[in-house]
């Protein structure tokens, strides 16, 4: 919730809230063991915690409490599928859908500080949870499927276990026995494994629903992202680049899909406007240039005016590569902005949302047709535009 709505509903102020929970979340947290505890429930409620809590600058080092919530994992053998253990369908669901969020929070974690997961995927044997319909029973792939509550997380379960094995070290890569992959490869990969979801699960989406939606077009944003930081500035990388951040932004306006948004939507924000100030960095290069520095400064604004982010190390990145790039543009302290782009300046809040609307296509949202048609079909002209992974001449 935004402050604005914080203040609208709930008659208090955002940074007031959030510090009143996160205060009677740790107090309570202090009262139980958790270097011993066994209890699931707890391990539930801690996991949680901490997934919010890397979102807030304000709250706890999550990385110094990771290991303690992955050696309580470990003691109640949720790295065991409960396939291979005497638990119930229910129970077996319910530990894998705690562990890959473990797995997730770890390894988000760790792209936020530069480094590679704790956990190794020789040590753990915890497949993906079923996709469970109302009847609370795994099903097949079919249109109810992919409208139940365990689709998003499904997928993004899928995509984080698909980039450890793409984004971190050639070491990590050894001590988890994955391939080390070169760049092409990685390329071709990244295009597999997409393909692999349109077949499994995407194809079957076949009316408009908010969850359908926000599945699909938040891991789309994530593949493109990814593939692009493997293939580097190349002719479009620009264009591309500022594409993808635009609907990364026009998501904003989606508001039946933000129950889930929330949990993804700085992690693609914030890896595409990286992405971009790295590439006005470069000097030189000058098409596209204005284009690129509008959807800059939208998404800077927006995300300067969210003091929960503010004073994290990746906020610091996207800092210091902003200033680089205003010095090689020849910015100082005045300012002559061509073309009526306006920078950020000092006291900048969040942008309204009714100014979002004309720059982030908000129009392609949503309406009649397939519920793919926003995530499937625009991306593929990216993919497309990126190579197909046989000899990527056209990127590098």
């Amino acid at each position: 919730m935004s402050s604005a709505t914080c203040l609208d509903k709930l008659n208090e102020d955002r940074s007031t809230l959030l510090k009143r929970y996160r205060d009677g979340v740790e107090h309570a947290l202090a009262r139980v063991d958790l270097s011993s505890s066994l209890d699931f429930t707890l391990l539930q409620a801690y996991i949680l915690y901490l997934t919010c809590a890397r979102l807030d600058s304000h709250g706890p080092a999550v990385k110094a409490h990771l290991s303690i919530a992955i050696n309580m994992a470990y003691r109640m053998n949720l790295h065991r599928d409960g396939t291979t253990q005497k638990i119930s369908l229910f129970e077996t669901e319910t530990r894998r859908h705690l562990w890959w969020q473990l797995v997730t929070l770890d390894t988000r974690t760790a792209e936020d500080h530069n480094t590679t997961p704790y956990i190794l995927e020789p040590s753990f044997t915890t497949q993906f949870p079923c996709l469970i319909v109302d009847a609370g029973l795994p099903s097949p792939i079919t249109s109810n499927a992919t409208t139940s509550s365990t689709f998003f997380q499904l997928l993004h379960f899928e995509l984080i276990s698909f980039t450890r094995r793409i984004i971190f070290s050639d070491t990590f890569n050894q001590a988890n026995d994955y391939h080390s992959l070169s760049p092409i490869q990685k390329h071709k990969a990244i295009n597999d494994f997409r393909q692999s979801l349109e077949t499994r699960y995407f194809s079957h989406c076949g009316s408009i629903n908010p969850l359908e939606f926000i599945t699909a077009a938040t891991v789309q944003l994530f593949l493109v992202k990814m593939k692009l930081a493997v293939c580097k500035p190349g002719h479009n990388f620009r264009l591309i680049c500022v594409e993808v951040l635009q609907r990364a932004l026009a998501l904003r306006e989606h508001e039946p899909g933000q129950k889930w948004l929330w949990l993804v939507q700085r992690d693609m924000e914030w890896g595409m406007l990286e992405l971009l100030l790295n590439d006005l960095c470069a000097e030189g290069v000058n098409e596209g240039r204005e284009e690129a520095w509008r959807v800059v400064e939208q998404a800077y604004g927006y995300w300067r005016g969210d003091e929960t982010g503010r004073g994290t190390g990746k906020w610091a990145v996207i800092e210091k590569l902003r200033a680089r790039a205003l010095t090689i543009r020849g910015y100082e302290s005045e300012i002559d902005v061509p073309n009526g782009l306006e920078l950020v300046p000092d006291n900048y809040g969040p942008v309204p949302v009714e100014e979002l609307t004309e720059d982030t296509a908000t129009g392609e949202l949503p309406g009649d047709g397939t519920v793919c048609e926003w995530s499937m079909e625009a991306f593929e002209h990216y993919f497309q535009g990126l190579g197909a992974g046989d000899g990527m001449s056209n990127v590098l």
